[in-house]
């Protein structure tokens, strides 16, 4: 695809550039992104933690890389790098999201912390401008988690509404997925 086609491109201007100098920290997390965009996501962790190794680390590094082990079920490490990014930029939803989801969906039960999960997501659901629908998605998973299904499926039901109205189709169709699994009083970390 033409997408596709990009986002080559783009990790063959990320390598030229890092052979003229491998400390260069946006262009190796640019070509973390790109191989990640062409489901790459093991070389787009070795990027992503080559960037995080020295100590003044943007958030943004260390939140990519969280998401990417999340993806590659690292719960553990992804927790690390997702309160790290927290500690640099406090009120960043993002990583407040995805750490959340993290502690109330992880299949690891020494990862998964519901009580935790909620006080996050409840706290990014109350950032400004308004709530993102991943952050009630959250919020939904840690209510789930801590067997209250009734409100998980009631928040999910919200954050179903508002991903629709963003036009966020991949979102509202994992929204969906929660949705059946609340409606079975099945938490999001059961298999």
């Amino acid at each position: 695809s033409a997408q596709e086609g990009r986002h080559v491109e783009a990790a063959e201007h990320f390598r030229r550039a890092l052979q003229h100098n491998a400390g260069d920290a946006a262009s190796r997390q640019g070509l973390g992104l790109s191989l990640q965009a062409l489901g790459r996501t093991d070389e787009a962790i070795e990027q992503y933690r080559e960037v995080v190794r020295v100590d003044d680390a943007p958030p943004d590094a260390h939140y990519l890389l969280a998401s990417a082990l999340s993806a590659r079920q690292q719960g553990a490490e992804a927790s690390r790098h997702y309160r790290r990014a927290l500690e640099l930029r406090p009120d960043w939803p993002f990583p407040m999201v995805g750490l959340a989801l993290l502690l109330a969906a992880d299949p690891d039960p020494a990862v998964r912390r519901p009580g935790e999960a909620l006080v996050l997501a409840t706290r990014a659901v109350r950032l400004p401008p308004s709530p993102l629908p991943a952050a009630v998605a959250a919020r939904a998973a840690a209510l789930a988690a801590l067997g209250e299904f009734d409100q998980a499926l009631a928040a999910a039901k919200s954050a179903l509404a508002v991903a629709e109205e963003g036009g966020q189709a991949e979102l509202a169709d994992e929204i969906r997925r929660h949705i059946v699994r609340y409606r079975l009083r099945q938490p999001l970390f059961e298999p």
